[in-house]
This record gives C-alpha cells, structure tokens and sequence, in this order.
C-alpha cells in the first residue's frame, strides 16, 4: 500500500518503469546534474513525460523527540540544489522526496499509532523546507516512516505523504528525450520489471 500511494503522489503512469542511480552522462552528455540520479522513471509509452527524483532522508532518533533537532537536516540543502539542476535537464517533472525516518520505539508512554514524528518535529522540517528556494517547477514532499516498536518495519511501521510543493508538468526537450530512448535501447528487455533492475555501466 505505501508503493501504490507513493505511486500516486507521484502521478506514475500504470506502465511505468524505473531506474536508479542512473548516471545523467548516459542520457545527455553535456548534463550538469551533480552525481547520479536517484530514481528515473519512465513510461515506455510517453518517453517525453520522463520523472527524475532526487531523495534526501532526515533521521529522527530517539534522543530528536526530546531535542526537537533532526539528524541530516541539512542535507536539504544539497536536494534543493540537485533538484534544481535535474529540473535544468529539462525533465518532465521532477521532485525532491524528503523521507523523515522516525524511530519511535522508546515513545513507550504512548500507543503504537502515536509514535510517530512529534509536531515541533514536522515544524522544524516544514521551517527548513520553506526557508529554500525551490525552482517553481519542481515538487517537493515528505514522507515520514515511523518504527514504532522493535518489530520488522515491514510488519509493523507507519507511512504518511504530506506536500509541500506541487510538480508543475514542462515540456520536455527533444535531445533528453532521444537520450532516454538511447538509455532504453541498452536494456536486454525493455519491459518496466526490467527497467528497474537496469543500470547501464559507466562509460569508463
């Protein structure tokens, strides 16, 4: 259920495939985007409406409930920056996804649903997101995964999505798309499963 709500935060289309840590030279040689692409999401149907995402996590430890200072904060700084040139790449949309990673499980005095990021917590975040200059294009939005107890997150974690920022659709040049079709070219099978296995080698 989180993949599928993520999925939908993020407007994919029902065959999209994805790519990670793709390496920008290998779309377009000339691309200024500082370090890899974090996930690169393609419709095989609409190569012109292609979706890069730059992530950034923030951490909450136990001790951060008390302080009211997360860990990894200023790393926001960094994803404001990569988005902005991933959105210069000319991608269709693009977006900065900020995961807050809570470990809620020694907010003993409290149930199980509660244990997630206190609101001094989420303030802090919202504060430090308002305060960056985002390109007006670009979508930027949280996630907070909260361990609530020493369980297997997959079993027994929570997922929330709030937005602070709407992606705006652009037209996508010609040459990114021709890049990503070239991109595509490389895959064994270009089926979406095998997309999202798939990362080319690095030119050496």
């Amino acid at each position: 259920m989180p993949a599928a709500l993520l999925a939908s935060e993020l407007r994919f289309a029902p065959a999209t495939g994805l790519a990670f840590c793709v390496d920008p030279s290998h779309l377009m040689g000339d691309a200024r985007a500082p370090g890899d692409i974090d996930v690169l999401a393609i419709d095989h149907a609409r190569l012109d409406q292609a979706i890069a995402i730059e992530i950034k996590r923030v951490k909450l430890p136990p001790k951060a409930y008390l302080t009211a200072q997360p860990n990894k904060l200023q790393d926001l700084e960094k994803g404001c920056r990569q988005v902005r040139l991933l959105r210069s790449m000319g991608f269709h949309r693009c977006y900065l996804v900020v995961a807050v990673v809570a470990d809620g499980r020694e907010q003993t005095d409290v149930g199980f649903p509660f244990r997630g990021p206190p609101p001094a917590l989420v303030k802090v975040v919202r504060d430090k997101l308002r305060s960056l200059p985002f390109h007006p294009d670009v979508g930027v939005f949280v996630v907070e995964v909260t361990q609530p107890v020493d369980k297997d997150i997959r079993d027994s974690g929570a997922v929330g999505i709030w937005t602070h920022q709407h992606a705006q659709d652009v037209e996508q040049p010609a040459a990114l798309t021709d890049g990503l079709r070239a991109f595509l070219r490389a895959v064994p099978d270009s089926s979406p499963a095998e997309l999202s296995r798939f990362n080319p080698p690095r030119s050496a």
